[in-house]
């Protein structure tokens, strides 16, 4: 009887197939090849990925910088929008105090009791302006105020009302934003009617 190429006879081996000495060199390539990538190769793509992240890091940096920028203020912006909305609600006159005296800009929502009687709503908490955000508060008295009617003012003595219409504004400036030639400033104007507009500028 003819054997089998290929085929080693014996017990519990029968009909198993063993690779002729030409046939493995072809498997070890094959085998190599389906291993993965080389470490020359690993190398490659993560030189090639530090580059791009080098690149693109100072544009990731000052959109970080904007997006800051911009929660700070519309932070601001929100708390003047509580603030009318309470007084219109509550039928009381309602107002932001802007306070520096630490050192830091610090504004929060005070209500007036009785007549010229102020105190802070406890609903909302003081905040704070990170120092590296250079703010300018145009308003008399460092304050702003809503009436029961959602009207503005920026003075009161005893029941006399005041708007100014020359310093209504709050701003707040980030140099780093600036310095990449991009709108740096973002300020909120007030009007007497209660409206308010928010500015983007360089």
């Amino acid at each position: 009887m003819e054997k089998k190429k290929g085929l080693r006879p014996g017990k519990g081996n029968q009909g198993v197939k063993i690779a002729a000495p030409s046939e493995r060199p072809v498997e070890r390539g094959r085998k190599m090849r389906e291993r993965g990538f080389t470490f020359i190769e690993i190398l490659v793509v993560v030189a090639i990925m530090g580059i791009l992240m080098l690149v693109s890091y100072p544009n990731i940096k000052n959109s970080l910088e904007v997006r800051r920028l911009e929660n700070e203020a519309r932070e601001v912006l929100s708390t003047l929008q509580q603030a009318k909305f309470q007084a219109v609600k509550l039928k009381l006159n309602h107002r932001i105090n802007f306070d520096n005296s630490l050192g830091y800009w610090v504004y929060f929502i005070e209500r007036e009791e009785s007549l010229n009687t102020w105190v802070a709503v406890p609903k909302f908490p003081r905040r704070s302006i990170p120092g590296k955000f250079p703010v300018t508060v145009d308003l008399p008295n460092l304050y702003l105020g809503f009436t029961p009617l959602g009207l503005a003012f920026m003075d009161k003595t005893s029941a006399a009302i005041q708007y100014s219409a020359t310093q209504n504004s709050i701003s707040l400036l980030s140099p780093s934003v600036q310095r990449q030639g991009q709108p740096g400033t973002r300020t909120i104007v007030i009007y007497g009617g209660g409206s308010v507009q928010y500015v983007k500028s360089s």
